[in-house]
């Protein structure tokens, strides 16, 4: 994935999550999801494919070597591959951890104060699920400032 810019891409997710390992520039959302395969990285069990920064030929190239030269050494692929494909996207994680830093912002852990959550019993502390609870205690997934649900 020899791209100038990527704000995301699936293709090098697929990549990981079935054990090709990716090749790819190192920018935007490639750079935040594949670490590249250097010896300290793989001492580490870290890597997960392999990367490299110009966005020249000679850099793809010396990219595309280095792969093949792992995949030279069976054993040094296989684990390449097992801890690519043990990466994690899903949304399970990422809902998980912005819940935990939306709850260290937020004044009493991100609860709703007695009497703000609409349907809410007096004095029901409990968070309100993800997505809700938005502006002024309504219970809505509308944008602060618009009129609530009839």
């Amino acid at each position: 994935v020899p791209s100038r810019f990527e704000p995301c891409g699936l293709t090098q997710l697929y990549g990981l999550r079935y054990g090709t390992l990716p090749v790819v520039r190192r920018v935007g959302g490639l750079a935040d999801t594949v670490v590249d395969a250097t010896d300290e990285a793989v001492r580490q069990d870290s890597a997960t494919g392999f990367s490299f920064d110009a966005a020249t030929p000679a850099a793809l190239e010396a990219a595309l070597a280095r792969a093949v030269l792992a995949y030279a050494q069976p054993a040094r692929w296989r684990q390449l591959m097992l801890r690519a494909m043990a990466q994690d996207f899903s949304w399970t994680g990422a809902a998980a951890r912005y819940m935990a830093l939306y709850r260290t912002l937020m004044p009493g852990g991100g609860l709703i104060p007695p009497g703000k959550g609409q349907g809410q019993a007096e004095g029901d502390l409990s968070p309100l699920p993800l997505g809700e609870g938005q502006g002024e205690g309504r219970r809505t997934n509308a944008p602060p400032g618009s009129a609530p649900p009839a």
